[in-house]
């Protein structure tokens, strides 16, 4: 019988030392722009009135008994993609428009790890989460603000460029100060019920 344990947990603490992957068949990212929407302005609102705490929903969550520091998710797949989007797009912006080098060090720590490789002998970026095979090169490209041609997309890939291309419209407003306050509210305050059962799922297309 699998065992289950549920726990607040914020958004920090969930992209801070476990590696999330994507079972194969899992549905694909599908939310909407109005689905990104609303998430990002659910979150402003939340600020702007003062929360200590937002709840985002849940997320369940499987050990990998292969791979150590390693999970498997069962839902929650949309929120923690368009997150880690969000924190890609925070970084690039903390760079490239404000300048500010310091803070885009820290939303990259929410993007990804970065782990010495003994091989190359230098710090390679190993990603929180990991997508099906399909959707994982289009998402890690966006994660890197790569540029893509999106008449080449499949119609997840489409829909997670859409969903980069909201995130980066909703924040191309904020001044420096604003997208730091909007960023760490949602990195510390933002939080959601993680899930975890040690053992396997079935049946995880139903998710």
């Amino acid at each position: 019988m699998n065992e289950f344990k549920s726990e607040p947990a914020s958004i920090d603490a969930l992209l801070s030392q476990t590696v999330y992957t994507i079972p194969r068949l899992q549905r694909k990212y599908v939310w909407t722009e109005d689905e990104v929407t609303a998430l990002l302005k659910d979150v402003q609102e939340s600020m702007d009135d003062g929360s200590k705490q937002y709840f985002i929903g849940g997320m369940v969550l499987a050990l990998d008994g292969n791979t150590r520091g390693q999970m498997t998710v069962i839902d929650g797949q949309q929120r923690m993609a368009t997150i880690m989007l969000l924190f890609a797009a925070a970084r690039h912006a903390a760079e490239k428009k404000h300048g500010c080098p310091g803070f885009a060090d820290h939303m990259d720590k929410k993007v990804c790890a970065k782990v010495w490789d003994n091989d190359a002998k230098q710090d390679v970026h190993h990603f929180w989460l990991e997508l099906q095979c399909q959707d994982d090169a289009i998402f890690k490209h966006l994660l890197n603000g790569n540029d893509i041609n999106k008449r080449s997309l499949s119609i997840s890939g489409l829909s997670l460029y859409n969903a980069h291309q909201v995130i980066c419209e909703f924040i191309d407003g904020f001044t420096l100060e604003e997208l730091q306050d909007y960023m760490c509210y949602f990195r510390d305050n933002v939080y959601v019920i993680k899930t975890e059962t040690s053992g396997e799922i079935q049946c995880l297309s139903d998710f």
